[in-house]
């Protein structure tokens, strides 16, 4: 038989157990009747509330713990609980005993006898506020950074790894001309858009395998208005926080107008180039055209000359066929020959007949080097005559150097051709000789007899063309080394140089060759500029499709 005392006992241990648990929670928790008359709470609740009184001993309803309307807020909720026999929850701003406002997540519970009569209402209250904080903080980041993705100049492009379209912003929308909802979910090859897209996708893989950033330019698309344009695209790769590829970002700018202009540039870099040395070249044909025009005119009266002879010669052959020759006759041959100098155009004529086809041979090698030089430019690399194309710019520069500067070369004659843009590598090679050429300029006044020395080399190194160019100027100072290569710098004077034709080249030979540009100065003693250019390959279609990726 059960002891009543030892029953007592235990069922006061489990009641104080019971309250020390609920107290032991941070929850707030309380129970009322059915009258809304509170029976109990536990420590949080009693200790947030601020009331001391004991709910055991006094009727304590939320009109005396709470102002009137909040108070019957929480009258009508317990009621509502009451009615429906189903749990409630609901959030409410409270402020706790010192006044400070909480947010509180509630949670009523209707609760009920052995026998299944309704007794009353239960209520656990979780204080939510720096969670609401948080996502509040996430709402308000993640709204700035829509906003933000959606005032991009740029179209930016979220893939996943198989390439699945994860978000597209109003930029992407508009240099596309396409819509987000038509975006979403599809594969970028399937939404067949207006570029290059083997290109595209080999920047991916390269993007994936390199883990890193590739940027693409240009890269041709249709634009929106149905004309030909130029993207510049970064795409960058996504990473989850074990360093795992998770996607890419694409960020596509139009940079038609800036490729525009930098032709413009280039083109004004050239005419300006061209203007420079067209004196020069005018100058250099004028010397050998003076000297055919001045022997075309000895050979014209040495014509005249010799045809009075011969007409002489046949008056005196057509009298000895009758058979009747006379003093007079023989007299005025004799005068006429004497009058021609004929032992003088024996000798001239054939000096001035080879010093005139010297000239015009002269003329034709600078023509045919200006032709060489101006080669109309194309969009598919061709091979190229490294050796011929330096030696045909230093004849179109010669103007330019000649009086300041001797030239030597020693160029590999097992050169192999370079895959290239022939009139652009032109381009380069003219800037760099000008650039040496108003080096030595300054280091030797007009005032002094003494030149200076460009020196031209050429070898093959690897899969490498090696270029260098050497002057025996004053060289680069220290403190402008860093800015040589800068778009618009320039040491000369004003109205003397734009301080593109570094830039262009360095843009030429980097960019759209993959070779590099660089240099070695000594102050006092010159430059050397050092273009490295890669051999490639005579398939054309290769070098097109690999150029456009960085």
């Amino acid at each position: 038989m059960t002891n009543p005392k030892t029953t007592g006992e235990l069922l006061e241990r489990e009641k104080l157990l019971l309250r020390s648990l609920i107290d032991s929670i941070h929850d707030l928790i309380f129970y009322k009747d059915v009258h809304g008359v509170y029976l109990g709470w536990n420590r949080a609740f009693q200790d947030f509330s601020g009331v001391v009184d004991d709910p055991s001993k006094k009727k304590i309803t939320d009109l005396e713990m709470y102002p009137a309307e909040r108070a019957q807020q929480f009258i009508n909720t317990d009621r509502r609980v009451l009615e429906s026999g189903k749990p409630l929850i609901f959030e409410m701003w409270t402020a706790d005993s010192s006044g400070i406002h909480v947010l509180h997540e509630t949670q009523k519970t209707p609760y009920y006898d052995p026998d299944g009569k309704l007794l009353g209402v239960i209520g656990i209250v979780r204080d939510i506020t720096r969670h609401y904080q948080m996502e509040s903080a996430l709402r308000a980041a993640n709204l700035e950074i829509e906003q933000l993705i959606s005032s991009l100049s740029s179209a930016l492009i979220a893939v996943t790894p198989d390439l699945r379209v994860t978000r597209w912003n109003p930029k992407a929308e508009k240099v596309f001309d396409l819509s987000s909802e038509k975006a979403l979910n599809q594969t970028l090859e399937g939404l067949e858009l207006t570029w290059e897209w083997r290109n595209v996708e080999a920047a991916f893989h390269r993007c994936q395998k390199d883990r890193r950033a590739v940027y693409m330019d240009p890269v041709p698309f249709k634009r929106s208005n149905n004309t030909d344009g130029y993207l510049g695209i970064n795409i960058s790769p996504v990473f989850d926080d074990n360093q795992i590829v998770i996607g890419f970002i694409l960020l596509c700018g139009d940079i038609t107008e800036r490729k525009t202009m930098e032709s413009r540039l280039v083109q004004s870099q050239k005419l300006e180039s061209i203007g420079q040395l067209a004196a020069g070249i005018a100058h250099e044909i004028n010397t050998p055209i003076q000297y055919v025009g001045n022997n075309t005119h000895f050979l014209q009266r040495s014509f005249i000359s010799l045809m009075q002879v011969i007409n002489s010669y046949q008056e005196v052959l057509d009298a000895a066929r009758t058979g009747v020759i006379n003093a007079d006759l023989l007299d005025k041959a004799d005068i006429v020959a004497q009058k021609a100098e004929l032992d003088f155009l024996t000798n001239e004529i054939p000096a001035a007949i080879d010093q005139t086809i010297n000239g015009i041979n002269r003329v034709a090698e600078i023509v045919q080097s200006m032709r060489n030089f101006s080669h109309p430019g194309v969009v598919k690399k061709t091979a190229v005559n490294i050796n011929k194309a330096l030696l045909d710019t230093l004849v179109v520069a010669r103007n330019t150097w000649k009086y300041v500067a001797e030239i030597e070369t020693d160029l590999d004659p097992q050169l192999p051709d370079v895959i290239c843009l022939a009139g652009e590598i032109n381009q380069v090679f003219l800037n760099i000789i000008l650039n040496a050429a108003d080096a030595l300029a300054e280091k030797f006044k007009s005032d002094t007899l003494e030149k200076g020395l460009i020196r031209v080399n050429t070898r093959l190194d690897g899969n490498y063309v090696d270029i260098r160019i050497t002057d025996t100027g004053p060289g680069v100072p220290l403190e402008i080394r860093g800015r040589i290569f800068e778009p618009f710098f320039t040491t000369k004077e004003v109205g003397k140089g734009t301080g593109q034709g570094l830039a262009i080249a360095y843009d030429i030979v980097e960019h759209k060759h993959h070779g590099t540009l660089t240099f070695i100065t000594e102050v006092g003693q010159g430059t050397t500029f050092i273009i490295r250019l890669p051999v490639g390959t005579t398939n054309g279609e290769e070098n097109e499709r690999e150029d456009p990726i960085r």
